[in-house]
């Protein structure tokens, strides 16, 4: 793995000025490439045109073999921001590569951006004054539209449905549908999402062996188990593609995204939930892999569903070990009507509070 600073134009700032100004970076924004192309390029565009700039940029690259991440460091040394390109030799995944890139953060805050996701310009300032209006949160959720038609929602917060399927809230509706208020949701989608630095690592951030998908929703869970809830803020946007370097239904995406989410749920669902739905889970399970016969991805989603079921004992170990999410907010969290699964509808669970003004209680 190499680390390899890249110089910035700094506006004719002295040497001493620049240094302290990068020393007092509070937000790093983590972005990890893999063969990402033109699109990596758009992203760093949008960085360049934040309203906000008190960031940094770490740019972890996964072993690209497209020539994305020699574009990208070609164009890193004329941002006006702090930004290192780190390579690795191979390919580790998205939940390691993001784990690298923090440990290589100085800021307060991680924001986690695909390299198909780009911020609206007031992005980082939105993050910013949610800081300020939430100051004990320490994990947030951007909103996602679709970048090809922005007055669709690509997400808003990642659901997690009775039956076993895991999918970003609201995707494919209008944007008109979701409320204009922030909302708290279960986990936080990983493709543009601000968790505090501290906590992120406190949990050994992401669970590599997930490498990819359902990574995020295992970690915001972990968070809500150590008393951190994700707030998804209805204002800071992001427009992401979505699938658009794994592909949506390529075997890799399929193979991981059905053994991923076996691993989420056998992990985190308490026994009361776990069991009683198991036999459910798994008519919707064998559904799947009939819809998936007639694709070329058949044989990835059998795999992965049967790696999946045979983690199960490993994974209810970790259960029990782990500090946990009680019953009631287990059931709080989960999705349980059929009909806003079919439309993908988010599953909010109420507003955030503000915190509590000295003076105000009342007895």
């Amino acid at each position: 793995m190499t680390d390899r600073p890249a110089g910035n134009d700094d506006r004719g700032l002295s040497a001493t000025a620049v240094a302290a100004s990068r020393d007092r970076v509070r937000w790093s924004v983590l972005v990890i490439n893999f063969n990402a192309g033109a699109r990596l390029l758009k992203t760093l565009a949008a960085l360049e045109a934040q309203t906000e700039q008190s960031f940094e940029l770490v740019l972890f690259d996964n072993a690209s073999t497209d020539g994305s991440d020699h574009q990208a460091e070609s164009r890193l040394s004329s941002l006006r921001f702090p930004s290192r390109l780190i390579r690795s030799e191979t390919n580790l995944g998205f939940a390691a590569g993001n784990n690298a890139a923090a440990r290589h953060a100085k800021g307060e805050w991680l924001l986690l951006l695909n390299p198909d996701a780009y911020p609206d310009p007031d992005w980082l300032e939105k993050l910013s004054e949610a800081i300020l209006r939430f100051p004990a949160v320490k994990v947030f959720g951007s909103l996602q539209v679709n970048a090809g038609d922005p007055r669709l929602v690509d997400g808003a917060g990642d659901v997690i449905h009775a039956l076993g399927l895991v999918y970003r809230g609201g995707y494919g509706l209008s944007r008109e549908c979701l409320p204009k208020a922030d909302q708290l949701v279960a986990s936080p989608c990983a493709a543009a999402m601000m968790v505090e630095r501290e906590a992120f690592l406190s949990l050994g951030g992401f669970d590599e062996r997930f490498f990819c998908y359902c990574e995020d929703l295992d970690l915001g869970l972990r968070l809500r188990a150590a008393g951190h809830p994700t707030v998804q803020l209805a204002d800071a946007v992001v427009a992401h593609e979505g699938s658009a370097i794994t592909g949506r239904r390529s075997r890799f995406a399929v193979f991981h995204g059905q053994r991923n989410r076996q691993w989420l749920l056998a992990r985190h669902l308490p026994a009361g939930l776990f069991w009683p739905l198991l036999p459910f889970r798994a008519l919707t399970d064998l559904a799947f892999l009939i819809r998936m016969l007639p694709t070329d991805a058949r044989g990835a989603a059998f795999h992965g569903l049967m790696a999946g079921y045979a983690a199960i004992p490993a994974r209810r170990r970790e259960h029990r070990a782990a500090p946990k999410i009680g019953f009631a907010e287990a059931v709080r969290l989960l999705e349980f009507s059929v009909f806003k699964l079919l439309r993908r509808e988010p599953h909010y669970l109420g507003k955030p509070l503000p915190p509590r003004t000295p003076g105000t209680d009342r007895d």
